[in-house]
């Protein structure tokens, strides 16, 4: 299978979480990620996204 590169703008304390989570499980941050892309488009993880409007004027 052909490779891409992929680029995305992530907070950085995330990032950071990720990489020492990565490194202590002595796993590429590169592999957990397209893992994580097969299972979600395989429909494996449920995503919720709320949104409460506050005021008004928002």
């Amino acid at each position: 299978m052909a490779k891409r590169t992929f680029g995305t703008s992530i907070d950085e304390k995330v990032i950071q979480d990720f990489k020492v989570a990565c490194a202590k499980n002595n796993i590429p941050m590169n592999t957990v990620m397209e893992l994580f892309m097969k299972a979600y488009a395989k429909g494996r993880f449920k995503t919720e996204i709320q949104y409460e409007n506050q005021s008004e004027e928002e």
